[in-house]
C-alpha cells in the first residue's frame, strides 16, 4: 500500500474515531446519557469554554508586566550587558550559555578551558577518563558468572 492510500485511511479512520471520541467526550461531561440521548445543550453551565485566543492574550498579558518578564517565573536568565568600544553595538550576554543575541561568544571565552575545568573538577558527565577506558578493554568478565547450576 502506497503513502498517499494509507493516509487517506488513516484519515477516514479519524474521522470515524472523532464521532465516538465526542460522544465519550460528552457523556464524561453529562451531556448525554447511557443511551446517547441528549440530557443539557448548554455546555455553559458545566464547564468553562475558551477558545485559543484568549489563552493566547492571557499569557502574553503574564509575560509582559511593565515590559518586563512576570516574576512568577521561577527560572530567570541573568544577562549580562556588554558595549563593544570599536563597534558601539551592545551585546547581551546569556551567563548560562555564554552567547549574546547574535549567537556569539566573547572574545574572552574559550570553550577548550572550560571543558579543561569541567574535567579536573570531576563533572565529566559521564565520561571515563582515558585510563579507566584502557582498564576496561583488557578485563574479561564471565558471562556465565550469575548464574546457578542445578
Amino acid at each position: 500500500m502506497g503513502r498517499k492510500k494509507r493516509a487517506q485511511n488513516n484519515n477516514v479512520k479519524r474521522e470515524r474515531f472523532a464521532v465516538k471520541e465526542l460522544a465519550r467526550l460528552k457523556k464524561c461531561l453529562g451531556l448525554i446519557d447511557e443511551k446517547g440521548n441528549e440530557i443539557s445543550k448548554e455546555v455553559k453551565k458545566i464547564a468553562t469554554v475558551t477558545d485559543a485566543k484568549a489563552i493566547k492574550q492571557k499569557a502574553e498579558e503574564r509575560m509582559l508586566v511593565d515590559g518586563e518578564e512576570a516574576s512568577s517565573s521561577k527560572k530567570k536568565l541573568k544577562t549580562v550587558k556588554v558595549v563593544n568600544e570599536k563597534t558601539e553595538v551592545e551585546h547581551v550576554y546569556n551567563a548560562k550559555t555564554m552567547k549574546d543575541q547574535f549567537g556569539n561568544y566573547p572574545v574572552w571565552y574559550k570553550r577548550r578551558n572550560e571543558k579543561r575545568k569541567k574535567k579536573l573538577k570531576g563533572k565529566d558527565d559521564g565520561g571515563k577518563s582515558r585510563k579507566n577506558r584502557r582498564r576496561n578493554l583488557f578485563t574479561v568478565t564471565d558471562p556465565y558468572k550469575n548464574l546457578e547450576y542445578e
